[in-house]
């Protein structure tokens, strides 16, 4: 639907994953120096040169966000980010916020496409 109304053409997928986020495998400060897994990313070339925006549904620690974005900004792209909610009390970045947001808050969102992992099963609520 975002593409649709921006007229964007092209739809490239990355997926990053911070093994640090696993429980069992995090130790206390380790968040701000979690090395990302980069499963999948486009290739240097679809982005050089180009304005890729990056979009993800939160913007909680920024880590993939600015993951995503410092890689396209390496392989010569232009990265604009864009979350639908955005979490400034808890960004490992301060000073950096997303490009485009659709709101400011502190609270825990489930979205509906998370039902199936709800806060018991993230071990938000215990």
């Amino acid at each position: 639907m975002l593409a649709e109304a921006l007229n964007i053409t092209y739809i490239l997928t990355a997926s990053v994953r911070f093994p640090a986020d696993f429980p069992g495998l995090q130790t206390p400060g380790q968040e701000k120096f979690a090395i990302p897994e980069f499963i999948q990313f486009p290739a240097d070339s679809l982005l050089a040169g180009r304005r890729i925006l990056v979009v993800d549904d939160v913007w909680t620690k920024g880590r993939n966000s600015v993951t995503v974005a410092n890689r396209i900004d390496a392989a010569g792209g232009i990265p604009d980010t864009c979350v639908l909610h955005y979490k400034p009390a808890s960004s490992l970045y301060p000073g950096y916020t997303p490009t485009y947001y659709a709101a400011v808050t502190d609270a825990y969102i489930i979205y509906p496409w998370e039902l199936d992992r709800g806060p018991e099963v993230l071990g938000i609520w215990n």
